[in-house]
This record gives structure tokens, sequence and C-alpha cells, in this order.
């Protein structure tokens, strides 16, 4: 299934409950995309144009990877409700991808969505969703891929993660993150809001009763963050950068992805860009 197939059938699962979530669980669902599908469905295209764009460089990764004999291991950091882990996996079947959150309601949510697709595909999927500390996961474990979108404005501290990630990575392994630009001044603003309300940092609770520190809105800019990957060790860092546009224009939508592409390729502007996903490589 590619991107935009899926995303139009995540539209249906939040506006028709199309998989029959009980109130809680389809409550946890709205809430995450509450802003974007549910309050704003006349720009539906512009934020599947976004989460396409987004997922386009791991979907690129996952396509290219040889059939080996053991399976392909893949960490989603900060899974949410867990569309990105379930969409991974429904790429190819020999993927074993491992949620985590510290959202116990979330993961509730992305369990019941694990058994709905799995139904609906008619096939299984390979995905372990689990409430702890990302940092205990990665201590622990070794992966191929660890993705994050969205979580590493959250993830404290965020340089920490980065070397974790690092060691947690096989040979050649990738880290790739998706998240919103420092450098795009409606990014910065939104950011600098949500600061001012509650904050920069609070601390949360996982399973078992343990805290961790939860970053508010903390956003990089892609040179900020491609100077971090490589001083711990990441080789090849490339960065592709998209929104350079508002998602009231959401009607010239096609003519608006030819000037994304277009601004991406252009050595100053392409840094303004409103979302980033940048692929590092462990040699």
């Amino acid at each position: 299934m590619d991107p935009n197939a899926f995303y139009s059938l995540m539209v249906k699962e939040l506006t028709e409950n199309l998989f029959k979530l009980d109130d809680q669980q389809s409550a946890a669902l709205a809430g995450y995309y509450r802003r974007s599908v549910i309050q704003h469905p006349g720009r539906l295209s512009f934020y599947q144009y976004n989460w396409s764009k987004r997922v386009e460089p791991m979907v690129k990764l996952l396509r290219s990877l040889p059939v080996r004999a053991r399976p392909w291991r893949l960490l989603d950091a900060g899974c949410g409700v867990g569309t990105e882990a379930i969409f991974f996996s429904s790429c190819r079947s020999d993927i074993e991808i491992t949620g985590v959150d510290i959202a116990e309601r979330r993961l509730t949510a992305a369990n019941m969505r694990k058994t709905a697709y799995e139904k609906y595909l008619d096939r299984s999927l390979s995905i372990q969703f689990t409430n702890q500390d990302v940092f205990e996961l990665l201590r622990s474990h070794h992966y191929d891929f660890i993705w994050s979108m969205e979580s590493i404005s959250h993830i404290d501290p965020a340089e920490k993660f980065i070397e974790y990630a690092f060691r947690s990575l096989e040979g050649h392994g990738r880290l790739v993150i998706s998240d919103s630009n420092k450098q795009n001044p409606v990014v910065l603003w939104r950011a600098l809001k949500h600061q001012q309300k509650g904050g920069n940092r609070d601390t949360r609770m996982v399973a078992g009763g343990s805290s961790i520190s939860y970053a508010r809105e903390r956003v990089f800019s892609v040179r900020e963050l491609t100077s971090l990957l490589k001083a711990t060790g990441f080789t090849t860092v490339r960065s592709q950068l998209s929104i350079y546009f508002l998602p009231q224009l959401t009607s010239w939508i096609g003519l608006l992805r030819r000037w994304d592409s277009f601004c991406n390729r252009l050595p100053l502007l392409r840094y303004l860009g409103g979302i980033y996903t940048i692929t590092a490589c462990k040699a």
C-alpha cells in the first residue's frame, strides 16, 4: 500500500469509525489527529501530502532492502497511536517493529488498530507496542532502523537519544527523524507559544512508576540536528525539507507540490521549509 492510499484509509478510520473502535479508543485516536483531520476537513489534501512526504525517505529505504534470513528490526520512537508502525509493517512482511510511547491510552488504541488493520489487510503485522522509557529499549536492544516522527521535540535530552540510537543501531543502520523546522518562522512562533503556556519541560510517568523528563515543543533547525548527528558519529546525513506554503492554500496543492520540490533544491531557501526528514547512516 502506498502512503497516499494508506492515509485515505486512515481518514475513513477517523471520520467513519471504519474499524468500530470503542468510545475510549476512538477518543484517543481523534485527540491525536484533532487539529488536522477532525478540525480542518477542508485541508485534508494538505495533511495527506505532508504525511506522505515525511514518510517518503523511510518508505524508499524499506522497499530497497534485500531479503535476508532474519527479519529487519525497526524501532518507532514515540509511536503515538501506531500509525507509522502499522503503515511500515504493511509495506513488507519481513520487518519486526517495536513502537514505544509513554502514553498508555495511545498505546491501547494502537494495539486495537493493529488488530483491526490485520483483519482488514488479511495478514499479521509484526508489531509490538510498549509503554516504557525509550532509553531503556536503546540500551538493551539493537535495531536496523530507528524512526522518530514528531518525537525528537519531546524526548529529553535529545543529545542522549541520538547517542543511544547510534549505539543501538547495527552497522549501516539508519536513524530517520522527521519534525518541525526551527528556522521556519511559523514553526518557531508556535513552539514559543506552547512553551510560554507550560514551560520548557515537565516530568511524565511511564509503566512501573518511573519518571522521565519530557520536553515541550523543543524544535531544532536542520543544521543544528545535522551537526549533532555528525558529532555523535553518523557519517552520511541527508535532509529533505517541505511545506513552504500555508495549509490555507490547499486548493493549489498540485502546483504547490512542484513549488516544494523547487524550494528544496535551492541552497539557502531550502532551510526555511516547515518540515524536515533527516536520514543519518551509521557506518
